[in-house]
């Protein structure tokens, strides 16, 4: 079993039991409690995937023989890097949204906007570390997340 493998294993496991943490903890729960579980076991499930993206870039940066493999590494590690820092970016929006609905400063709802904007963020995460060729058990379970997320949100994603 190669190193990607290994790593792409442990993730699924984490992934998994991170998956299993969102879909249970909505119940009987308020929905800025379930916002919460949400936006915490994505913020899990994102960083069990970048742990896995970063491994693997560094061993295809590392194995590449020439300088123009090399760049196309390098290209290719951007696209991954661009989208897990948007997903930072959104869920940390997320998150605040969170703080400032329970602080009274914000309409429930919008914790609710914020975890809908996240939702096309992780596609798109999913996409990109589908493309560069992480396997389906660190991608799908991103998908999984959105699929949990969208079953109870009302909200809607609005531009700044």
């Amino acid at each position: 079993m190669t190193h990607d493998q290994e790593s792409a294993g442990r993730a699924a496991l984490v992934i998994a039991a991170v998956i299993a943490v969102i879909a249970t903890g909505g119940c009987g729960a308020s929905a800025l409690d379930r916002g919460r579980t949400v936006v915490a076991g994505t913020a899990r499930v994102v960083a069990a995937a970048d742990t896995v993206a970063a491994g693997i870039v560094a061993e295809r940066m590392d194995a590449a023989e020439t300088s123009e493999q090399l760049e196309r590494e390098r290209v290719r590690a951007d696209r991954v890097v661009r989208a897990f820092v948007t997903t930072h970016l959104a869920l940390t929006a997320a998150d605040s949204a969170l703080d400032a609905v329970e602080a009274g400063a914000a309409a429930e709802s919008a914790w609710q906007d914020a975890v809908a904007c996240l939702l096309p963020t992780l596609l798109e995460l999913a996409d990109v570390l589908q493309a560069f060729g992480l396997p389906e058990s660190v991608t799908e379970p991103l998908r999984v997340a959105v699929g949990l997320a969208s079953g109870f949100l009302g909200g809607e994603c609005r531009a700044p």
